[in-house]
């Protein structure tokens, strides 16, 4: 995502590269998982603008496939999962709005019919991704040092890893490896259950399964040593979920948008710049 995202940027604003001072800035980036890429398959990553505010730019990036159809000429492209990349753009400290940048460097909207357009389009995009809003004060809450840690499910923050160091921003891999030791520990016994896997639908979504069958959290912890015994300990847990639900719910709105990206109906040349022509392959 980082060549990508670099790679459509240059080609979309070639002119803003020669700013003095001009610097990009990468927010936060949110992945979601559909489907497998085969491993040493050769994939494409398209990159769009879904929308944007008065301060930050939200890139949208398709992870897909192609593969030729037996029966006719015709592509088919399989969607595999999907990335956003929150980005600003500044010029030293000041932050360049948006729209003024877009006017400046090449897709100024001439007319009013042009404006009401383009405001379409962002409200458009605007939907999937202002949930992660709410997901962003998480950030916050990590932070908050009064915050009472025995509150926390499973008391679990104390599984801490330290034996991994984050070098030249490789998160996801040490993402992987964190949260592998962290269901080791907190639930060794799984590991002796035939045919259990653990499902990675985003960066940090799972889903516990057996065979097929889908595995419901709450009966899951209570077989595998979190049992609450008493009604307190049951509204305390539902406190406990509720309090983490808040942050991450906006995040289903945001998985929609593997539906969009999937739209075989869909009309491109509503997308703001037609900038899903800008397609880097890998």
């Amino acid at each position: 995502m980082d060549w990508a995202r670099t790679e459509f940027l240059m080609l979309q604003f070639p002119e803003a590269i020669r700013i003095p001072n001009f610097t990009i800035g990468l927010s936060g980036v949110s992945m979601y998982f559909k489907k497998e890429i085969p491993r040493f398959s050769a994939y494409k990553i398209q990159t769009k603008i879904l929308t944007w505010n008065k301060k930050w730019i939200f890139l949208l990036h398709r992870f897909i496939t192609e593969s030729k159809n037996n029966n006719s000429d015709n592509t088919n492209i399989d969607v595999h999962s999907v990335g956003i990349s929150k980005i600003v753009f500044k010029e030293k400290t000041k932050t360049l709005i948006p729209e003024q940048f877009f006017d400046e460097f090449g897709f100024k909207c001439e007319t009013e019919e042009l404006k009401i357009k383009r405001e379409e389009i962002r409200k458009k995009g605007w939907k999937f991704i202002e949930g992660l809003f709410e997901f962003e004060k998480l950030i916050d809450y990590c932070e908050d040092e009064d915050r009472d840690y025995e509150e926390d499910y499973l008391e679990n923050e104390k599984q801490l890893d330290t034996n991994l160091h984050l070098n030249n921003g490789s998160y996801n891999k040490h993402l992987d490896w964190a949260r592998a030791e962290f269901l080791m520990l907190q639930f060794p016994e799984i590991i002796r259950i035939p045919n259990f896997t653990v499902g990675l639908s985003g960066i940090s979504k799972v889903v516990i399964k057996k065979k097929t069958k889908t595995l419901i959290p709450e009966q899951f912890f209570d077989e595998f040593g979190f049992k609450c015994e008493t009604e307190e300990l049951k509204i305390k847990r539902e406190e406990i979920r509720k309090k983490g639900w808040k942050f991450i719910e906006g995040l289903f709105e945001f998985e929609k948008l593997i539906d969009y990206c999937e739209d075989k109906d869909r009309d491109d040349e509503e997308d703001y710049l037609e900038n899903e022509k800008v397609i880097s392959k890998f």
